[in-house]
């Protein structure tokens, strides 16, 4: 079961609703809460904010249905025609993980020196305690 707002209002959508409740002094999201008494076998609200569509879940048997949609395992992947896709094409931070990931993990932060670098940080934050304590 959907719920959506009564009424339609295009380019804002709820904005408008939320405006009208603060004039008439209610809380903001009461036709929320109004809704939700009127109809209490609503999943899923559905509200616009401007460009943006949101879709509310608002019973555990809606989320358990969203919750199937979604995949067990999310990994990154190949970053084909996007800018960091030609920059940097199978580069580590977007190619999937494979067994062999956390080798390659490894290998890159001791190669451009991040965990040698690390040893320095208590140093950093001493001079620029100093530094602060100058001004």
């Amino acid at each position: 079961n959907v719920g959506m707002a009564e009424k339609y209002h295009p380019m804002l959508g709820d904005i408008v609703i939320i405006n009208k409740n603060e004039q008439e002094n209610k809380f903001k999201m009461q036709h929320y809460i109004d809704d939700v008494k009127s109809k209490p076998d609503t999943d899923i609200y559905i509200s616009q904010f401007g460009p943006v569509t949101l879709y509310e879940i608002c019973s555990p048997k809606a989320f358990d249905e969203f919750e199937r949609l979604v995949p067990e395992k999310i990994d990154r992947n190949d970053q084909e025609g996007t800018p960091i896709g030609y920059i940097a094409p199978r580069s580590f931070g977007v190619i999937e993980s494979t067994a062999n990931w956390n080798e390659r993990r490894k290998f890159i932060l001791k190669a451009i020196g991040i965990n040698y670098a690390s040893k320095y940080i208590p140093l950093m934050i001493e001079t620029v305690d100093k530094w602060a304590k100058s001004v």
